[in-house]
């Protein structure tokens, strides 16, 4: 997590539950992108500069919990995921 403009904490946290057309994904594999979230982190003008923020730009996994009935994704389907900045 970073709490602020180049800060950089571990930090335990509670997963919410998925909404309407979320799911839950538990995470094998992710990726954070020393370009994108180096920026990130310090606030570069080409970024928001708000914080706190929990980084990352890519996941791979297992859906846990699915919320959306039309949804052709299944609880224990393999899944990918990008940031959505």
């Amino acid at each position: 997590m970073w709490p602020e403009r180049g800060e950089v904490i571990i930090k335990d946290f509670e997963v919410r539950k998925p909404e309407v057309k979320e799911i839950l994904i538990k995470t094998r594999s992710t990726l954070i992108s020393p370009g994108t979230e180096g920026a990130f982190l310090m606030a570069l003008s080409n970024t928001s500069g708000k914080f706190s923020q929990y980084p990352g730009c890519s996941n791979a996994g297992e859906a846990i919990s699915v919320r959306d009935q039309t949804s052709s994704i299944r609880i224990g389907d393999k899944v990918v995921s990008r940031d959505s900045r």
